[in-house]
């Protein structure tokens, strides 16, 4: 009974355990190329982050919160800072933002 409440208790944690997994490794070998903060909503936020616009980012829903090209290497995330959001993103050591993905990402904190 025991080895069977066991098994229930990893089984439910496990989505948990493995989004938390992948949350942290995304970031591996990227170095943090933008770092603002807005007043707006994690939604609207994540709204116009995935919006597609010419020279911008092409960015995909990854987790909650963390946002992806896999193209570019591209990691994008929405974290709370108080009542502000923060969004941060990396690239691949040795790459910059496009001058469309920095104008992409700035004109999604107004």
């Amino acid at each position: 009974m025991l080895l069977i409440g066991a098994a229930a208790l990893i089984a439910l944690a496990g989505p948990w355990v493995w989004r938390g997994w992948q949350e942290a490794h995304l970031t591996d070998g990227k170095v943090k190329v933008f770092d603002e903060s807005s007043a707006k909503s994690s939604v609207d936020l994540a709204l116009c982050l995935l919006k597609r616009r010419p020279n911008g980012l092409a960015l995909e829903f990854s987790s909650e919160n963390h946002f992806v090209d896999a193209a570019r290497g591209t990691v994008v995330e929405i974290s709370a800072l108080g009542a502000r959001k923060e969004v941060t993103a990396w690239l691949p050591e040795g790459a910059k933002l496009q001058v469309g993905e920095l104008a992409h990402l700035s004109s999604c904190l107004i």
